[in-house]
């Protein structure tokens, strides 16, 4: 056997959670990495889909206009997300990310890091808002009646919030077709 510096990237981040801290920290810096710790909020769930994707999901009711969650964003500057690898470590899992889809890009020079959040859907129609309290924490609440079972999704044209003028827009960082199948879907969405 080689060991756990011969396996691929994706294969040693499959058993993070198995290796001794020695190992787990000994990755850490050889392979440049920066670990994120997250916890899911009461009521959510990450599921795993069958494409290998993963999105938040309601394991309780959330009736319209109640929190789903507060959380704070991790500002990462454009530097190192071009050189750093990015691991989110969630309810004892850990995930890989993908610097372009797992973080939002803002105008300025840096991305938000948002941990278990960055796994919400985006929908034309989404089940809840978000309301930035400063640069780097906010707050999710319920657009509409949410069921156990029920993705959990947002706009991703929304997220500037640019009414409160924290933030650094994030339009034309990235652009994707939307499947998200609602009768109001937007097709081209330019991020």
């Amino acid at each position: 056997m080689l060991g756990f510096n011969a396996l691929s990237l994706q294969e040693k981040i499959n058993i993070l959670h198995l290796v001794e801290e020695e190992i787990k920290s000994k990755f850490i810096v050889d392979d440049n990495v920066k670990v994120f710790n997250s916890q899911l909020p009461e009521g959510i769930a990450l599921k795993q889909g069958a494409n290998l994707d993963s999105h938040l999901m309601a394991t309780q009711k959330f009736e319209a206009g109640q929190l789903l969650f507060r959380n704070h964003a991790e500002i990462i500057n454009n530097d190192d997300l071009e050189c750093k690898k990015f691991v989110l470590e969630v309810d004892g899992k850990y995930i890989l990310l993908d610097n372009y889809h797992h973080f939002i890009h803002r105008q300025g020079g840096y991305a938000e890091m948002l941990g278990f959040d960055s796994f919400m859907d985006h929908s034309c129609s989404p089940n809840t808002y978000q309301e930035y309290i400063d640069r780097e924490n906010y707050v999710v609440y319920a657009k509409k009646a949410i069921s156990p079972g029920e993705k959990i999704t947002c706009d991703y044209l929304a997220l500037d919030n640019g009414s409160l003028g924290i933030l650094g827009s994030n339009v034309g960082t990235s652009s994707f077709v939307c499947n998200c199948g609602e009768s109001n879907c937007k097709g081209m969405l330019v991020c």
